[in-house]
């Protein structure tokens, strides 16, 4: 029976701590169990996302990054293919299409390696850095059009921040 498989399995990463990557595979299992019918398909899917924690936990063990997980994939499968034959089930084949970083821990990720990166600039790094933000937030603010009238009273605007007659703020 084949199976598709997709999801967010806990690992521990010495630099990251505690993430969850997105396993996306395809099985086919054999046990007599199965019948086919979409409780077995969803059984059997589960088991297999279950079944992947387990080697996905002695990598983590190892204190393999969770970026470098790509190469582990010959592992996953093995000891995932392991697990999933401790349940009386057969596997004629095991395929790992991706892992993932979840997308929230992705964002969590980039945020702690930009703050590292800023941790170990110099001052005159940090101002620059600074400095290059602000002119991009100044020539998205330019780029916004002003509005050619006055959303509070009506009155045609000259391109100024704020309406000429009543005060409004423009953008």
């Amino acid at each position: 029976m084949k199976v598709n498989f997709e999801g967010k399995v806990p690992y521990f990463d010495v630099e990251y701590s505690h993430v969850f990557v997105v396993v996306k595979g395809e099985a086919d299992l054999t046990a007599s169990f199965f019948t086919g019918d979409e409780k077995s398909l969803k059984m059997g899917s589960d088991i297999v996302k279950t079944s992947v924690a387990v080697p996905l936990a002695k990598i983590s063990g190892e204190k393999v990054s969770v970026k470098n997980l790509e190469a582990e994939i010959p592992r996953i499968i093995e000891g995932a293919k392991e697990a999933i034959e401790k349940n009386i089930v057969t596997v004629e084949s095991l395929t790992i299409e991706s892992i993932k970083l979840a997308p929230e821990d992705e964002a969590r990720i980039q945020m702690i390696d930009k703050n590292k990166q800023i941790q170990s600039m110099n001052p005159e790094e940090i101002n620059a850095l600074n400095q290059k933000a602000m002119q991009e937030a100044m020539a998205q603010a330019a780029a916004m059009p002003y509005p050619k009238f006055c959303p509070n009273c009506g009155t045609p605007t000259t391109g100024g921040n704020f309406c000429g007659e009543c005060g409004n703020k423009l953008r």
